[in-house]
């Protein structure tokens, strides 16, 4: 689809799955971040550069719930990770037929928590190395 908007993780967020969510690390800032629900899918496939309507049919096809509520969703992340200046501006994709995973999931609303600087964790832990 022509124009739709499409994103891409930006350069400052690094990240790693953890048992059923993305942990994501603002290299600039030490903030972090843990995002749950469907929101770890949402999140690998934002980086992958494919537009938002692609994403949408790709999850709707993933998880138990309609197209327009992982819509709302989505857009509703996509913004926040924005703003946190997670994600960046993408060229969509020409390759947008993603095959989607086998079965459906129980679709939970994504969740994007902000935990703080590490270096404020970091300085509340014991060293454990003794």
């Amino acid at each position: 689809m022509k124009n739709a908007p499409a994103f891409k993780h930006s350069a400052r967020a690094a990240w790693r799955k953890v048992a059923d969510e993305a942990v994501i690390l603002d290299v600039e800032t030490a903030a972090y971040y843990s995002l749950g629900g469907a929101g770890l899918r949402m999140w690998e496939l934002l980086g992958e550069s494919l537009s938002l309507p692609a994403i949408v049919r790709t999850l709707a096809e993933e998880y138990d719930a309609g197209a327009d509520k992982i819509a709302k969703d989505l857009f509703e992340l996509a913004a926040r990770l924005r703003k946190e200046l997670l994600l960046e501006d993408g060229t969509p994709r020409d390759d947008e037929k993603r095959p989607a995973r086998v079965g459906r999931k129980k679709y939970r609303k994504p969740e994007l928590l902000k935990h703080g600087a590490l270096s404020a964790v970091a300085s509340q832990t014991e060293d454990f190395s003794e």
